[in-house]
């Protein structure tokens, strides 16, 4: 994802719940893993800027 705005955009992930999720710095980006699983990577987003408010 490329544009993804800090507290206007929610991530939807239907039946996993924060707590499950690997959320990591990879160079500019932000690797949001399930697992072994690359779910999404947030293009020039800052892995400090996410939380569970980002999730829906």
């Amino acid at each position: 994802m490329t544009d993804f705005s800090n507290g206007l955009d929610k991530i939807v992930l239907g039946g996993i719940r924060f707590r499950q999720l690997s959320i990591q710095h990879r160079n500019n980006d932000v690797l949001i893993s399930l697992g072994t699983e690359r779910l999404l990577l947030l293009q020039n987003t800052n892995v400090g800027d996410i939380n569970e408010a980002d999730f829906a």
